[in-house]
């Protein structure tokens, strides 16, 4: 999946708790704000919590936050050459 909003939306709505829910919605607004620091920030936290300990779920998240947003990055970079 390549867009990352879709997929905060999609783990808000399979989160097993609110406050997990409300976790994924933080980082769906930092997202949309481009609070990159804040957001990086925010992931470190996020992470550690034992929801992550089990699955594919950590590995998801790193790539659909933090790859894409740097493959955008550089395919916005391209289209100025």
């Amino acid at each position: 999946m390549k867009d990352v909003i879709g997929y905060l939306k999609q783990q808000q709505s399979k989160s097993p708790t609110p406050e997990m829910a409300s976790e994924w919605h933080s980082l769906e607004d930092l997202y949309n704000r481009k609070l990159w620091h804040q957001l990086t920030l925010k992931l470190t936290v996020f992470v550690l919590d034992p929801y992550f300990s089990k699955g594919d779920t950590l590995i998801q998240v790193q790539y659909q936050i933090r790859i894409q947003q740097h493959l955008h990055t550089l395919e916005m970079c391209c289209e100025t050459f």
